[in-house]
């Protein structure tokens, strides 16, 4: 009897029946159990990276994600059709939901998936990490946000009290002290080791899309869909400064490591730089062709990155104001940007369905993680671990239903010696000097 295969979201029918009409089998291409193109001639064949692949026919070449959508059409070249494998054993169909998460959560050499975290019912936008890094705060479409254990993987609370989607939070540098920023057009306060609510901001017209704290913990900035950036007081929770110039969305706002320097990213495609004591607009940044959707400076300071809508990674100089070097890779928009804190990786998660590692000191690609993502509004995050060499990413649980889509976070552990083994033996190399002396 021949092997039964699945159509995504379909009845279970026969290799042969799925094949049929769909043109010459030397057409076809098998990637894995579950994933197969079709061509429409017989391609030369490629991987790049991770779960990327290039095809090429007759001089024309398309670069392809293995975990993209199903029914993926490639510009004369063809298309990707997805199946999965019909379990038939009860025994395996209870580890099946197990088995097809992780055949679509593809990990590069040097990357281990070490943690699902499960619970939202809705889609999952920007994620962080507490200071100590024992906390990771998740904010959800579904009004709430979790808080996990990193070390357990438990849910040790869920913060009720926004009457609408959640889109971003950020814990106080300095205390237990956490910020949300939601669609309900409000910035809440939350003390994060009782879970209650400390204070409800509630000056901006628009949706709040962003939230930071300065380094010292005593003012917190949130960016709206009112195209204004406000400045708090954490202590009272008064409104201390509007600063606008935005011509629509703020979605990202950062300090730098200074805390001299406010930059927030926006809707209208420009990056602006803010006196951080003075509220005055210092510099406004004119290169992205479409909304700038997230930055983040370097450790030093010196350098702002920015991704957005037209698909690629610009790294700015904040001295001169200059582009140093632009990123390419991405096939969508870029939602979310980290530095790591200590491992010298450099993050991007993109509405391609992949996250990009890069080596934070000449930005080169080292690795390409398959993480799957809906076609939502939302901004799915990445966040890298203060101390550990970790990395959270949101995604997908299962393929099966685009309603399972950013519901999830996966905990990637990272090899340092197999993705920068360069700044690996420099890292050694340093703590043995300074052992010397």
């Amino acid at each position: 009897m021949s092997a039964q295969k699945t159509p995504l979201g379909g009845q279970p029918i026969s290799r042969k029946e799925a094949f049929k009409g769909l043109g010459d089998p030397k057409t076809w291409k098998k990637f894995s159990d579950t994933v197969y193109a079709e061509f429409r001639a017989k391609p030369k064949i490629k991987r790049v990276a991770g779960s990327l692949v290039t095809a090429t026919i007759e001089k024309v070449k398309k670069v392809f994600s293995l975990g993209t959508e199903p029914g993926l059409q490639l510009p004369e070249i063809g298309r990707v059709i997805r199946y999965q494998s019909n379990f038939r054993v009860k025994k395996k169909q209870r580890t099946s939901s197990k088995q097809q998460a992780k055949t679509f959560v593809t990990a590069p050499p040097g990357v281990k998936l070490v943690r699902t975290l499960r619970g939202h019912t809705g889609y999952i936008n920007c994620i962080a990490w507490s200071p100590d890094g024992r906390m990771l705060a998740v904010p959800s479409e579904d009004k709430t946000i979790r808080l996990w254990d990193a070390k357990t993987g438990k849910c040790l609370n869920t913060l009720e009290g926004h009457t609408a989607g959640v889109w971003r939070v950020a814990f106080n540098p300095t205390d237990s002290t956490m910020a949300s920023g939601s669609e309900d057009n409000m910035v809440k306060l939350w003390n994060t080791q009782t879970g209650k609510c400390l204070h409800t901001l509630k000056s901006h017209k628009g949706r709040v899309l962003s939230v930071t704290f300065d380094r010292k913990g005593l003012t917190l900035v949130s960016g709206s869909g009112d195209h204004t950036i406000k400045l708090w007081d954490v202590a009272s929770g008064q409104l201390l400064r509007t600063l606008k110039g935005h011509k629509s969305n703020v979605f990202s706002v950062s300090y730098d490591p200074s805390g001299h320097i406010l930059a927030s990213g926006s809707e209208d495609a420009t990056i602006k730089l803010w006196d951080a004591k003075t509220g005055k607009c210092l510099h406004t940044l004119k290169a992205h062709e479409g909304a700038i959707r997230s930055i983040a400076f370097n450790l030093s300071g010196r350098t702002l990155a920015s991704g957005g809508d037209n698909n690629t990674i610009k790294l700015w100089d904040v001295a001169s104001r200059r582009i140093l070097r632009r990123l390419e890779g991405h096939e969508d928009f870029v939602d979310c940007l980290d530095f790591s804190p200590f491992v010298g990786l450099f993050g991007s998660k993109s509405n391609d369905g992949t996250v990009r590692l890069w080596r934070a000191d000449i930005f080169k690609p080292v690795a390409v993680i398959s993480e799957p993502k809906s076609r939502s509004c939302w901004m799915p995050g990445l966040a890298f671990h203060p101390h550990l060499h970790l990395l959270a990413t949101v995604g997908s649980d299962s393929r099966k239903t685009h309603e399972l889509d950013d519901r999830v976070v996966h905990i990637w552990k990272l090899n340092l010696p197999v993705l920068v083994p360069a700044l690996q033996r420099q890292s050694l190399a340093r703590r043995a000097k300074t052992k010397l002396n």
